[in-house]
């Protein structure tokens, strides 16, 4: 419906569809209105109530802002709250419908935050016990008699959810996983083939080098193919609309072909690798690479593997990518740049994966690289072939284009919709231009069949070929006996928790599901790591630790999950380099050192490596943090340990993954809360937390302590500081000690100015802007740092051979990637000897210091020496 009242501008529509965001839209303009209006429009809104379905008036009256509502007759008030009460108890009732449940949730949680009598909550908990299948809101209010606590939690945070352990109240981090709804579904099932319940085919090594892609099974079924006359953007070769039937489930890849395994076709076939364009390659997209390369890179999939592989059809491409959706994206109608990469909007390719899959789990179907696919191009959808193969044969005998459909990284977002086709020849090569391969699904010689196909190699079009003296393989249903049916679910509220009642559940792996992500749950016995000597989990936890020597250094395990790195603008104490704003996702988990390295486990590993001191730290204490270490020395120390123990695999963190273990699931500006600032080195909050200016030499315990008597506005008053034990703080989360604090840590990151074109999935940048610029990131805060520079996103930088009393390290095991390049020169510039970072041009002659220990400054800045 939709209603306006012309004396105010004010228009209602969309109010019957419940379309949150329409509806946010239209109501902003209330806020504007003046008092006089404002009694005018209430005597409107009255007289509508009973065109309003009741649902919707009551909604809606609960939006108004409160001096409006005074003005609404007190009964309509209370219908309101008796109605949002009898909702309630529906989010128990199990309804199947899944929009259902999501209303019914939103409505239960407006009662709660309007209820105005406190026996309110207790029809909610009432409810709750009564049904055996949704856990309680609030687990601590509804005792649960002989019942032994459950084992997983499940906590709103923002728009996402914690997943914990159940421990004395109070769970260690098992993931973090984005929801926009809070509904949370348990599937059992071969957790490692299955996404969003669809088979997945991991990647094989292949006998010639690289893997093949990662493929996901798209189901059968029908859909309509093109785009609505009405539909904004809209081309006329996206019409007539027709209907799709697919009868056999086929295979996709999951992501576009990336340089990684493009590149390893190349070195298999002695084929010359295509352009980067600057962008770099690894994880990116392939790009530069015609229809005829595209083709090949299929050929040698299927002569290596048996199986038929294949470019898809459009028609197959579009199913996929719809994914049940008829909305110009799989997401909606309207663009977002956070959810794909188009419109110019990154300069370039990003890393597969980097933006939310679809409901299929298929990645970058909107933007980052157009895709071809097998068919020859024909202006409409007329003639197009009811079961979804290729068409074969263009409309011009000297027509040979081929089609390319997703939309890139360049594109308009008009170009980037579902129902968009493009086209270009099959020889032509362009910097937007990728592909994905199928599998199973026989592309078809639909329209004839025996066209000459203008690709390398000759031949002719038609249905895919299987290697000589091998059949085809094409992919059918689920294997046998493995099925994927959910048996749990919870719907979390925003701003409360829930229980997961996974006792009954058998021992094989099993998936926590929500809207926008999963979450794989496996068990890890000692003997599966093959790296460490022991392990367990605390309240903080899962950790393990190695022998060496008789030392026992411990590691703690940072989960899968996603999260905001960089500080908003009204931080204190922000620089702004640690901006933009970048969310951050690791699929999987990693690990990560308790601690800085100390000083014994340095010296054990070094002492015994030629050329290099074991003793380098000046307050020296066995269980104090290495200092005086420069990246090199980190990286030496490292290459060192790993010779002696070689499942230990050990690698310096991306900043990404320094951060993202820094926060353990918080976004304030310390782990342990926000930060007031009261002097340079006065913070209250850091106190518990961290040694720094303000507090690191309060009853400071070493003689040769540097110092500390001129520093200003300190916590407490001392006359020396320096680094001090570790572990005599408190621990992060997840059971991390003095991230911030004590030692700066060096990353494995070359220094960038800004987070701008940070690798989605956390990979380290390993490519400077400069050619000549090997500067490298360091993390976390020091002893005799101001108090603004402990806070989870602050960043520094030094050259990689720079050695201070302010810099230490952790090592990291398990994440691992360079975003943009991956081989970076990692020498000083010249082959010269370890020294001293030149300061950047323009940089105040103040902050450049002497390398001596009698001459640091309280206040190291970004590049100080």
């Amino acid at each position: 419906m939709a209603w306006r009242h012309g004396a105010m501008g004010i228009r209602l529509e969309d109010a019957g569809q419940l379309r949150p965001q329409a509806m946010q839209r239209r109501r902003a303009g209330f806020g504007e209105i003046d008092e006089p209006a404002r009694q005018a429009l209430v005597d409107v809104w009255r007289s509508f109530r009973g065109d309003l379905h009741e649902a919707v008036y009551f909604e809606e009256l609960l939006e108004l802002d409160p001096e409006t509502r005074a003005l609404l007759p007190e009964s309509d008030v209370e219908d309101a709250e008796a109605f949002f009460a009898s909702m309630a108890r529906q989010v128990t009732q199990g309804s199947e419908d899944h929009d259902i449940q999501l209303w019914c949730g939103r409505i239960a949680d407006r009662f709660l935050r309007l209820k105005d009598n406190p026996d309110a909550a207790t029809l909610i908990w009432q409810a709750k016990r009564d049904d055996p299948t949704f856990a309680g809101l609030d687990p601590g209010t509804v005792p649960v008699k002989d019942q032994p606590p459950v084992p997983y939690r499940v906590i709103m945070s923002g728009d996402g959810l914690l997943i914990t352990s159940d421990m004395q109240g109070k769970g260690s981090t098992i993931g973090l996983i984005p929801s926009c709804d809070g509904l949370v579904r348990v599937d059992v099932a071969d957790a490692e083939d299955t996404v969003n319940g669809l088979r997945v085919i991991a990647p094989v090594r292949l006998a010639g080098g690289g893997m093949t892609p990662e493929m996901i099974e798209v189901p059968a079924g029908s859909f309509l193919m093109g785009s609505p006359p009405t539909e904004e953007g809209r081309y006329d070769d996206e019409g007539p609309q027709q209907r799709i039937t697919f009868e056999e489930p086929f295979a996709l890849a999951r992501y576009p072909v990336t340089f990684e395994e493009y590149d390893a076709f190349c070195d298999a076939t002695g084929r010359e690798k295509p352009g980067d364009s600057g962008w770099g390659r690894g994880r990116k997209p392939v790009i530069n690479v015609s229809w005829n390369d595209a083709k090949a890179y299929c050929d040698w999939l299927s002569a290596e593997t048996g199986e038929d592989y294949h470019l898809p059809s459009e028609a197959a491409w579009e199913y996929a990518c719809r994914a049940g959706t008829q909305t110009r994206y799989h997401w909606g109608d309207e663009w977002s740049s956070d959810k794909a990469n188009g419109v110019g909007s990154r300069g370039g390719t990003t890393d597969v994966g980097g933006y939310d899959p679809n409901a299929w789990g298929f990645h970058d179907m909107h933007g980052n690289v157009r895709e071809w696919c097998a068919d020859f191009w024909n202006g409409r959808h007329e003639g197009a072939a009811p079961d979804g193969s290729a068409r074969q044969v263009s409309q011009q005998a000297s027509e040979s284009s081929r089609v390319l459909r997703g939309g890139s990284w360049y594109d308009y977002a008009g170009d980037c919709r579902s129902a968009y086709r493009g086209r270009c020849a099959p020889g032509y090569r362009g910097d937007f231009i990728g592909f994905r391969p199928a599998r199973g699904q026989a592309t078809g010689a639909q329209a004839g069949g025996n066209a000459e196909r203008s690709g390398a190699g000759g031949g002719k079009a038609g249905v895919a070929e299987p290697p000589a003296g091998r059949s085809p393989r094409p992919t059918s249903g689920r294997r046998p006996g493995v099925e994927s049916r959910p048996l749990k679910r919870v719907r979390v509220l925003p701003g409360r928790e829930a229980t997961l009642d996974l006792r009954d559940l058998p021992d094989a792996p099993f998936v926590i599901r929500t809207d926008r992500a999963e979450l794989v749950i496996q068990r890890t016995t000692l003997s599966g790591l093959g790296w460490a000597s022991g392990m367990g989990r605390d309240r903080f936890g899962l950790w393990a630790e190695f022998a060496l020597d008789d030392l026992r250094p411990r590691l703690r395990y940072c989960p899968p999950g996603r999260f905001t790195m960089g500080s908003p603008e009204d931080e204190p104490g922000r620089d702004d380099d640690e901006g933009p704003l970048t969310e951050i996702t690791f699929e999987t988990g990693f690990w990560m050192f308790e601690t800085p390295v100390t000083q014994d486990l340095y010296a054990a590993v070094m002492r015994d490596v030629k050329d290099a001191d074991p003793e380098p730290s000046r307050f020296k204490s066995p269980r104090r943090p290495v200092d005086t270490v420069s990246w090199i020395d980190a990286r030496d120390f490292i290459e060192a340990i790993n010779t002696r123990l070689p499942n230990l695999d050990l690698h310096l963190p991306s900043e990404a993954a320094w951060e993202y273990a820094c926060r353990a699931g918080t976004q304030t500006a310390t782990y342990a809360g926000p930060i007031t600032i009261l002097g340079k080195n006065n913070a209250p909050v850091l106190d518990e937390i961290a040694w720094y200016g303000g507090n690191s030499g309060k009853d400071f315990d070493l003689e040769n302590g540097h110092d500390s008597s001129s520093w200003d506005e300190k916590q407490y008053p001392h006359i020396r500081a320096g680094t001090r034990e570790v572990g005599l703080k408190r621990p992060n989360a997840w059971g991390m000690l003095d991230m911030l604090g004590n030692v700066y840590e060096w990353c494995d990151d070359v220094w960038k100015n800004n987070h701008e074109g940070a690798a989605a999935d956390g990979a380290a940048w390993q490519v400077s802007q400069q050619a000549s610029e090997t500067r490298r990131v360091l993390r976390g805060g020091s002893w005799n740092g101001f108090a603004g520079d402990c806070r989870s996103a602050c960043r520094l930088w030094f050259a990689p051979g720079f050695r201070d009393v302010r810099i230490g390290f952790r090592p990291a095991r398990g994440q691992q990637g360079a975003q943009a390049g991956g081989n970076a020169e990692r020498s000083l510039p010249g082959g010269g000897k370890a020294g001293v970072a030149e300061p950047p041009a323009g940089h105040s002659p103040e902050s450049s210091r002497q390398r001596r220990d009698d001459s640091i400054p309280n206040h190291p800045r970004k590049g100080d020496s």
